[in-house]
């Protein structure tokens, strides 16, 4: 099992109170990292509030967002956390919703907001520009006021995702969801298991079943972890935001916070394996399909390996690394304590004397040959 725990919470933020907002994302980490978690989101623009309204306009209010993202990175508090922050960002001129992604006090990646909220009580279009360069990415010199302080110049800034050894993680922003090509989907079909959502979504009667039914729906479909973190509370405006942070797995909420709450913080973990919501992508499929496919046919056929005539053209080759990932997978199978599959595997490689595989190569040796059988298009 590949086991994760992910945190996400509701921040009762004020508008252009910095000290204050900052104070209650520092709680809602150490919270998080005190729940073993690994993964923290937090909401839509939570280091300015929501709620500035024009004061967006005003170049301090982006610098002293800088100055609370350089206290929290400057401390020991992203240190073996990935932290989903919000607020606004400027590059070139522009200035953008952003979501800022931070481990062991560097930045990743800031990720724009794509689609803005631009009706009812939002006008998002006002103060922000939307990131009109999908699957694009830039790269963005960090202010020298973070650049020194972190010893980082240079971040990847755009529509992208964190790769990382055992999973993938991607961000969507609040009105995102709601659109009818929500990233999330493209995502999910390019290999993302797991999404976070910073939202400053406001209170409307029976809403809240809608935001739910959208998150429920975008991870049956396509499998995978949303993470959903919200303000909660007046930030000083006439909108009361309904916090619900919550997380979803495989179209399932397992975890939810509060709606109508007057605490400052609340954080919502679980633990989520991340085999059972695995969405592969299509060059896996590409591989672990045929792979699959060839052992259970090598297995029940009472064969004792494959003989593949090699061309040198791209066919032959194909599948040779086909026969490649099989063996890997049933090394890993044997890994992961599967009897069946290390008994078949003893059978077809003849090993003897207790001997097991335990390397997919040495595998591929005991139960794959080739030929070169050339044609007039071998070099």
């Amino acid at each position: 099992m590949r086991l994760l725990k992910v945190a996400t919470c509701n921040l009762n933020q004020w508008a252009m109170d910095f000290d204050s907002n900052l104070q209650h994302i520092k709680a809602s980490i150490q919270k998080a990292k005190a729940s073993g978690a690994t993964v923290r989101v937090g909401p839509e623009l939570e280091i300015t509030g929501y709620g500035c309204e024009d004061h967006f306009l005003e170049p301090d209010t982006i610098t002293h967002a800088w100055e609370c993202l350089k206290d929290i990175l400057a401390e020991d508090l992203t240190r073996g956390i990935l932290c989903n922050i919000g607020m606004p960002v400027e590059l070139s001129g522009v200035r953008y919703n952003c979501q800022v992604f931070c481990l062991n006090q560097k930045i990743l990646l800031i990720r724009p907001k794509i689609c803005l909220a631009n009706d009812g009580n939002y006008r998002e279009l006002r103060w922000f520009s939307a990131w009109k360069h999908r699957h694009q990415l830039v790269e963005y010199q960090l202010p020298s006021i973070i650049a020194d302080a972190v010893s980082q110049k240079i971040v990847p800034f755009g529509d992208g995702y964190l790769s990382f050894i055992d999973t993938n993680i991607a961000a969507e922003t609040c009105e995102e969801l709601f659109t009818p090509d929500a990233p999330h989907i493209g995502l999910a079909l390019s290999g993302v298991e797991v999404f976070t959502n910073g939202s400053g979504s406001h209170h409307q009667l029976r809403k809240l079943n809608t935001r739910l039914e959208l998150i429920q729906s975008g991870t049956y479909k396509s499998g995978g972890v949303y993470i959903y973190s919200n303000q909660q509370g007046c930030d000083g405006g006439r909108l009361y935001y309904d916090g619900c942070a919550c997380i979803a797995v495989n179209g399932d909420i397992v975890a939810q916070g509060s709606q109508f709450s007057l605490h400052d913080v609340e954080v919502v973990t679980a633990l989520v394996d991340l085999d059972a919501v695995r969405y592969h992508a299509p060059e896996e499929e590409i591989a672990l399909g045929p792979g699959c496919w060839l052992w259970d046919y090598l297995r029940r056929s009472g064969a004792s390996g494959y003989l593949l005539p090699l061309s040198g053209g791209a066919d032959s080759s194909s599948v040779a690394a086909i026969v490649g990932c099989m063996c890997q997978l049933v090394i890993n199978a044997i890994a992961e304590g599967d009897e069946v599959v290390k008994s078949d595997a003893i059978r077809i490689g003849q090993y003897t004397n207790g001997d097991f595989p335990t390397d997919s190569k040495e595998f591929a040796k005991h139960i794959f040959y080739t030929v070169f059988m050339g044609s007039e298009n071998s070099c």
